[in-house]
């Protein structure tokens, strides 16, 4: 516990243990002719006495005072050496320095040579193209503003400059903060980086614009087009999204072996699934009541719409897809406007699906039953969802079935 007493030495310090059975330290010794035996209760306090008397023994002003300290010897030697370094300069100051610039020891690699693993890497676990794209574009991004940095150089500001551009809504600020997050995590484990710098990012509060669902006149009005235009080409699409609920990626995967229109079921595999998830899309059925009040399930819509497909096998998506879709979309009344057509409205992005939700929900009235169908949490559906469509237009929308010209217009080859 202290240190063991030299014979050469006319003051010394002894460990012991006192009365109570705590530790205790002594100094004793010689000085000025008398016994000295005072008691301490640190080690620290008596060698700070045990000095006060050998400066007294050898009339001196020791400019070396030994102080109560926490630190031991190996410490208060290399404390003395920092401050001899820093010439005079606060050692607290060059602590908080080091501590806010030091990085640990990095495998070092360049902006665009990380990226270009980090993109195999992603092809070797089977991301979904979509998802590839998307890194691909944005974390790209980062890569070209900077090829021949050091990944472990990049600081936070650097990728605040990237993220938080001029003329960027929030959402998407957000979707690039969300691709540089699972760059730099990846290199954080690759030890590219000794941390990931999105870390001081913090995630943005994004409001995001209620859903505002198609009208029946307005869902008749695009089914018509969309069954008039190059032989129905896209009424699948359409329809699949209307009155299934579908996502635009999940429809650019599935194909007619999945739809059983017979059993009244879409199924979404996992891997068809954009959440990953296996989802049983049943399609939604009409009662009808008769006069003795029993009742009857009515053909359901969404078959009527692609029965004469399915027979044909037109594609779901097919090739010219995006040109027909918009060309369907600027017949029903939605597009840029120009001046030859000035009174074209916005098209909102995935406002067939959130039509489908809205419209399912009103009818059933039963969140969970929804939620399961669309793949969505019931808190979303409450939020975003609940009351934008009443239960007499939901029944309408799901008796929309085509009309004999409609029909007319999708057999033909």
């Amino acid at each position: 516990m202290g240190r063991k007493p030299r014979a050469r030495e006319p003051i010394y310090v002894i460990p012991f243990k006192n009365a109570g059975g705590s530790p205790a330290w002594r100094v004793s010794g010689m000085h000025q002719g008398r016994q000295v035996r005072e008691n301490f209760k640190t080690e620290a306090e008596a060698l700070v006495r045990k000095d006060e008397l050998l400066a007294q023994r050898a009339n001196l002003d020791s400019t070396v005072v030994r102080r109560p300290t926490r630190l031991t010897e190996e410490q208060i030697k290399e404390a003395e050496l920092a401050f001899g370094e820093l010439g005079g300069r606060p050692l607290l100051g060059a602590v908080r320095f080091y501590l806010a610039n030091y990085r640990d020891p990095v495998n070092k690699i360049t902006v665009r040579e990380a990226f270009d693993r980090f993109i195999a890497g992603k092809r070797l676990d089977h991301l979904r193209p979509d998802s590839i794209r998307n890194l691909e574009v944005r974390v790209g991004f980062l890569a070209t503003r900077h090829p021949d940095k050091l990944v472990s150089d990049l600081l936070a500001d650097h990728l605040r400059e990237l993220i938080f551009t001029a003329g960027r809504s929030a959402v998407t600020s957000d979707n690039v903060r969300r691709a540089f997050s699972s760059f730099f995590t990846w290199a954080a484990e690759h030890r590219f980086c000794a941390s990931s710098p999105m870390a001081a990012i913090k995630p943005l509060k994004t409001e995001r614009d209620e859903p505002e669902p198609l009208t029946v006149a307005q869902v008749r009005r695009l089914l018509h087009q969309a069954a008039a235009h190059r032989n129905g080409a896209v009424l699948p699409y359409v329809a699949l999204s209307l009155f299934a609920g579908l996502r635009p990626t999940e429809l650019a995967r599935i194909n007619w072996a999945d739809i059983d229109l017979e059993g009244g079921t879409i199924k979404l595999g996992a891997k068809l699934a954009t959440i990953r998830q296996r989802r049983l899309v049943e399609l939604v059925y009409l009662t009808q009541t008769n006069k003795d009040r029993t009742g009857r399930n009515l053909p359901a819509n969404l078959s009527a719409w692609l029965l004469p497909h399915a027979m044909r096998r037109t594609p779901i998506r097919g090739v010219n897809w995006r040109k027909d879709f918009d060309a369907v979309k600027t017949a029903a009344g939605w597009g840029t406007p120009s001046p030859k057509q000035p009174d074209l409205k916005p098209w909102t992005q995935d406002i067939l699906r959130h039509t489908a939700i809205s419209n399912h929900l009103a009818h059933f009235q039963h969140e969970g039953k929804t939620a399961t169908w669309v793949g969505i949490s019931p808190d979303i559906l409450q939020r975003h969802y609940k009351g934008l469509v009443t239960q007499v237009d939901a029944f309408e929308f799901w008796s929309i079935v085509p009309d004999d010209k409609a029909l007319g217009q999708a057999g033909k080859q």
